[in-house]
């Protein structure tokens, strides 16, 4: 099975290809607008890079957010147009997981978190056992200093990028805390597409018509006509 993922919740747009269980082109590039401009263009040359047709793709996940409005929304509706075009299920999977996952390896807590502006952030927090996930907080967004969901913990991996953001108040909260390299601290697209083949594997469930951005709050634009 041949995967595309794409994630473009945060300031990076991710996009991977993997070919059972096999990585063929991974890229992250920063735009300077909005994701708009590129994505097509580096979905196209991804493919290019990993020796395969769009066409070819059997499956499409795309990162649900949480994350910024606009990129999230960006993504998904990309997705879902080649999905319904080339008649290819699409799947969502969490950006949030897709940043934590690459520390199943470890049986400490993750907590996963992404920019939310406004001085918030987008979190969640997990527990990993045998490379499983074993445990996970409901999504949510708040104040770092306002973070729940786990008491009671001495040590924590924190990733996501607002892990180094708000690193002053992180280390008020918990005793012992492990900060990986900025460079890990993404959305990671392969791992997408690992979450997407269970995912479908497990549900055989094509989202292409039914997946919606997880935004946890309000636009700005949605708050202001509330006032």
């Amino acid at each position: 099975m041949i995967v595309l993922a794409v994630d473009t919740a945060a300031e990076f747009c991710n996009i991977a290809i993997m070919k059972n269980e096999n990585p063929l082109c991974e890229m992250s590039f920063k735009n300077r607008g909005t994701h708009s401009k590129n994505i097509v263009q580096n979905i196209d040359y991804c493919c290019n890079l990993a020796g395969i047709k769009i066409s070819e793709i059997d499956l499409f996940a795309g990162g649900v957010g949480p994350g910024n409005f606009t990129g999230v929304r960006i993504g998904v509706s990309t997705l879902k147009g080649l999905a319904y075009v080339l008649k290819k299920p699409l799947v969502g999977i969490s950006s949030l997981d897709a940043s934590a996952l690459g520390f199943r390896h470890c049986e400490i807590p993750v907590l996963s978190v992404i920019d939310a502006r406004r001085q918030e952030v987008y979190y969640s927090f997990y527990r990993f056992k045998n490379f499983v996930l074993d445990y996970k907080t409901e999504e949510k967004v708040g104040r770092p200093e306002n973070i729940s969901g786990i008491s009671g913990l001495e040590s924590i991996i924190i990733t996501g990028n607002a892990s180094f953001m708000y690193r002053d108040i992180f280390d008020s909260l918990f005793e012992r805390i492990y900060y990986p390299p900025v460079w890990m601290n993404r959305i990671n697209p392969l791992l997408m597409c690992e979450l997407a083949v269970d995912k479908y594997t497990m549900d055989n469930k094509d989202e292409t018509f039914g997946i919606v951005p997880n935004y946890i709050r309000r636009s700005n634009a949605e708050e202001n006509l509330k006032k």
